[in-house]
């Protein structure tokens, strides 16, 4: 039985964006870990009076973006194939026990990176960019991004962690935001990249 961290959508419906990404204070981001608890996922996934938090981590290296590919091997089928500018998943009680110095969000993305493409990274590394909502289909009404970003020092490697699930390359920021439109994006990259566009 797994259980996700969860807050409710009634105590930060204000500040929730409508399919796109707004910038989030620190207050905010604060607060909703505050609000947070944790549920068994399947109910999460059923009630869209919860939202789960996902951290979203986009990683950067001067110019360049780490792209990811998802392939047929991952558990997420609705994800296969989708092009994205982000690694992220649920934050489990696991985080709890890990990394005492760490908020919950923070921890949940330190180990992501670790198991997706190698990397540690301490949590004053990581900027906090905004909230990511995308209630056009049924799996964003029970789910919300935190979007933040890692800066890389040149020499920095990145190596995929799980081949069969996916693939990775650092590619031009900036023509990854000109050509977003014609790469088969997963819907929260292209609204992340939409958001640090502006």
């Amino acid at each position: 039985m797994e259980f996700v961290y969860v807050v409710k959508r009634e105590q930060f419906e204000k500040i929730l964006p409508r399919n796109r990404v707004d910038k989030l204070s620190r207050e905010n981001f604060e607060n909703l870990q505050s609000e947070g608890f944790f549920i068994e996922r399947r109910q999460a996934e059923r009630d869209p009076q919860f939202k789960q938090l996902i951290p979203y981590v986009v990683v950067r290296r001067g110019k360049e973006c780490f792209l990811f590919k998802r392939l047929k091997g991952g558990g997420e089928k609705r994800l296969h194939n989708l092009y994205s500018v982000g690694v992220g998943g649920h934050i489990n009680p696991v985080e709890l026990s890990e990394d005492k110095d760490d908020n919950i969000v923070l921890a949940g993305a330190k180990r992501e990176l670790l198991e997706e493409i190698s990397l540690e990274i301490p949590a004053d590394r990581f900027e906090i960019l905004g909230l990511l909502n995308d209630e056009s289909n049924e799996v964003g009404t029970v789910h919300t991004g935190v979007v933040l970003q890692v800066n890389l020092e040149t020499d920095e490697k990145v190596k995929i962690g799980e081949e069969k699930v996916l693939q990775g390359e650092f590619r031009n920021f900036e023509e990854l935001i000109s050509s977003r439109n014609e790469i088969n994006f997963e819907n929260w990259s292209s609204l992340v990249l939409d958001f640090m566009g502006k």
